[in-house]
């Protein structure tokens, strides 16, 4: 689980499983993320503390998708694009 916003978003796990056990994680397409804070639909997404999905708008942010639904706050599950190895530009 990614621990910071500098961390590079490798996938998404899609399942609720026990530390240690196999999960499934999905590198491409579309999942579902957590949100730490209201994220407009278009926006692009990285991650924050502990796996959530934030908005993403500095000079080289890390971007790992971009969102295909609106969330209102935080703990709110949104679609999102994952677009991987991605960097926000000057």
């Amino acid at each position: 689980v990614c621990s910071a916003s500098t961390d590079t978003v490798l996938g998404i796990i899609q399942d609720d499983v026990a530390s240690g056990n196999a999960s499934l994680i999905r590198i491409t397409g579309v999942t579902k993320w957590v949100a730490s804070a209201a994220i407009s639909i278009a926006a692009v997404v990285g991650t924050k503390a502990a796996g959530k999905c934030v908005t993403k708008s500095a000079n080289n942010d890390k971007i790992a998708g971009i969102a295909l639904s609106a969330a209102a706050a935080d703990g709110d599950v949104i679609s999102v694009l994952l677009t991987p190895g991605v960097y926000l530009g000057a």
